[in-house]
């Protein structure tokens, strides 16, 4: 690799042979220069995108798995619920325990919401565009943002305008959003920050 005297880089690959007199003697050498800078760019670019190709595997095989734990978790949630709802009429509307009982359910409701976004968030289906209200696909965004954050990231979300109807992918979006979050939060390192 050389930098030339204008700054810009350039690949050379060199071949040489020496010329040897008739006495064995070398006195002399054969140089050959030639510029591969175009080659070594493409080479490089396909190890980019051969890069890109392997992350993408594996983040489709994480939705693939995240799917399946987010199927999985969801049956023992609603199992939880049905549980929930035979301990109320076991113990009737007076008793103590309904509080906790009410406590409980709202809990496993709210993990069911997070997996139904989870569960959406990694199915692969086509764009699907049909009229979403932004502050709602933001707001479920958020929510499941917020759960995966570390105590020490403050989030927060702010919508100026009043027209949040839109024609968009409302997984697209979500996905996108999920993407900023996460990016936000490998900037910010292991510092206190808000996104």
């Amino acid at each position: 690799r050389f930098i030339r005297t204008d700054g810009e880089m350039r690949w050379l690959r060199s071949h040489h042979r020496t010329m040897p007199e008739p006495s064995g003697e070398v006195k002399r050498m054969l140089f050959a220069i030639y510029d591969i800078t175009s080659l070594k760019n493409s080479e490089l670019a396909q190890q980019k995108l051969e890069a890109q190709l392997r992350q993408a595997q594996k983040m489709e095989a994480l939705g693939t798995l995240a799917g399946g734990i987010a199927h999985d978790f969801n049956n023992i949630l609603a199992a939880i619920l049905g549980n929930v709802e035979f301990a109320r009429m076991d113990t009737g509307p007076g008793h103590p325990a309904q509080e906790s009982l009410a406590d409980i359910e709202e809990s496993a409701k709210r993990a069911s919401h997070l997996v139904r976004q989870i569960l959406s968030y990694s199915r692969r289906r086509p764009q699907e565009l049909r009229e979403v209200d932004l502050r709602e696909v933001l707001g479920d965004a958020v929510k499941l943002l917020r759960a995966s954050l570390p105590a020490r990231i403050e989030l927060a979300m702010t919508i100026t305008s009043d027209q949040t109807m839109v024609m968009a992918d409302a997984t697209q979006i979500h996905q996108v959003m999920m993407n900023l979050g996460t990016n936000a939060l490998h900037a910010i390192g292991d510092a206190k920050g808000r996104i």
